[in-house]
């Protein structure tokens, strides 16, 4: 009888056991399984404290959920595991899969409950080693929802650089995700960057030349700045040339403006500095000389 360690995974969730084989008359292996190993039953445990949080997620029991997500990231899988720090390994070991996908989480049920600072702290700052602290996107960069996510929340936070990164980096991913390059347009009109904004304007008007949004930034931007439209003449010579013939009616007009210039303005405001009095002085100078 010989005896040998056979490991193997189906998948994510697949089993390591240790097997025991049978030599026949004729030659043929039977393998037996005798144990799982330690490190499947780790696996097992967290997997199934996750499902346990997700479960809790789905039926809108946020705090029970939340309590979960934070006892799994205590599971012995997940607080051993080390990113490497390669993007190109991505997210092959159980522990990192489970992590990512908790923090995730988190910041979903933070945003929920309108606490966005909090949701942009899972999303920015995740433990990868002791001490050390990376944002979630660089245990995958590949992730276009979750781009798009934290360009969501960033907005909501009037952050708009940060949006504009996020949303930006989402079509690099995907140029096709038309929640991304929508979102995109009125941070670019927003931040002023017209030329990019046109640029992005002509992909989606590619993609559907009736889209609403674009043809109305289009023409306001050439309205603030006319040299542009002689400019950009030639970027919109893919485009149907029904463009330049659709309208779109003046309620829907302004709502778009006025979503924009609105971003603008509350931008702005966090950047303008109060206005502070002036010093008064316990003696006045006179008394001191």
């Amino acid at each position: 009888m010989a005896r040998r360690a056979a490991g193997g995974r189906g998948g994510r969730g697949g089993r390591a056991v240790a097997v025991e084989t049978l030599a026949l008359p004729t030659g043929v292996l039977v393998a037996v399984e005798q144990s799982c190993s330690p490190s499947f039953l780790l696996e097992a445990e967290a997997f199934a404290l996750y499902h346990k949080a997700l479960d809790l997620q789905k039926h809108d029991r946020f705090e029970e959920s939340a309590k979960a997500y934070h006892e799994l990231l205590e599971a012995r899988l997940l607080r051993e595991v080390v990113s490497s720090g390669d993007e190109k390994e991505g997210l092959k070991h159980p522990g990192l899969i489970l992590k990512y996908s908790t923090y995730k989480n988190l910041a979903q049920l933070a945003a929920q409950r309108e606490d966005l600072e909090t949701a942009m702290e899972f999303y920015l700052e995740v433990p990868s080693s002791p001490g050390v602290t990376r944002a979630l996107v660089m245990l995958d960069s590949t992730d276009v929802n979750l781009w798009y996510k934290i360009g969501h929340v960033a907005l909501r936070l009037i952050r708009v650089p940060l949006a504009r990164h996020a949303f930006e980096e989402g079509l690099r991913c995907n140029p096709d995700h038309w929640p991304c390059l929508d979102n995109l347009i009125t941070v670019l009109y927003t931040l002023s960057d017209y030329t990019t904004c046109l640029y992005f304007i002509c992909k989606a008007l590619e993609k559907d030349c009736r889209y609403s949004k674009g043809l109305v930034l289009k023409e306001k931007i050439f309205e603030e700045q006319p040299c542009l439209r002689k400019d950009s003449l030639r970027m919109f010579l893919k485009c149907d040339m029904s463009i330049h013939d659709v309208s779109v009616s003046a309620a829907e007009t302004q709502a778009i403006v006025d979503e924009a210039l609105g971003l603008r303005k509350k931008r702005q405001a966090l950047t303008t500095r109060e206005k502070e009095p002036d010093l008064k002085l316990v003696q006045p100078i006179p008394f001191f000389t």
